[in-house]
């Protein structure tokens, strides 16, 4: 209960709220059981009084929760300009490593899963598609100079032509894959009707 509203309410209004409704929520109360029904959309319910230190470890636990909550996108891709422009048009808060070769992909798929590959076909050491086999069940979006062949086409989520993509039509397409749909502009530089060009340029 709080002095000026009922916290479960509050619980419940966090979890219908599209922009909030991942954050880890712990509850500190001096009433074991009040939540009823909300109870199941919390992470954690503290009695006071309670442990300092059991409260720290709660918080370092949300804290990580809430990060491996946000989307795990590896670009990639050997031209350091088309990777800093992507970085830029997506959330600050998505959590985006690069490669610039099948090596370096091979390297970063070994030591985390991806939610999002975002593929270019020609690298320096070899073709993009070589690591179709070893994406595992990551949404594969190729964005390339050159159109897919068809056979390469048919196994991706995605493919999209640099020449003739937009940056925003990158990140809608790697958007609407996540189911983050409502995920608002403010959110990352604003990047329609802008060119690769003059992106790469500011």
């Amino acid at each position: 209960m709080l002095a000026d509203g009922d916290g479960t309410a509050l619980i419940s209004e966090v979890r219908a709220a599209e922009a909030t409704r991942r954050i880890p929520i712990i509850v500190v109360s001096g009433f074991q059981g009040m939540l009823g029904q909300a109870a199941i959309l919390v992470t954690d319910v503290l009695v006071k009084p309670f442990d300092e230190n059991r409260l720290l470890a709660l918080l370092k636990d949300a804290v990580a929760q809430a990060r491996r909550s946000q989307p795990r996108l590896l670009h990639v891709e050997d031209d350091p300009d088309i990777c800093r422009v992507v970085r830029r048009t997506l959330p600050e808060d998505w959590h985006i490593a690069s490669a610039e070769s099948l090596a370096a992909a091979r390297q970063a798929l070994s030591e985390d899963e991806f939610d999002v590959v975002l593929l270019d076909l020609a690298l320096p050491d070899g073709g993009g598609e070589e690591l179709l086999s070893v994406l595992g069940r990551a949404q594969v979006v190729i964005f390339s100079a050159q159109e897919a062949p068809a056979s390469v086409a048919s196994q991706v989520s995605a493919a999209l032509v640099k020449s003739r993509s937009t940056p925003d039509d990158v990140r809608e397409t790697i958007v609407s894959l996540l189911h983050y749909k409502d995920v608002r502009r403010e959110s990352c530089e604003p990047a329609r009707a802008r060119s690769w060009d003059r992106m790469v340029s500011e």
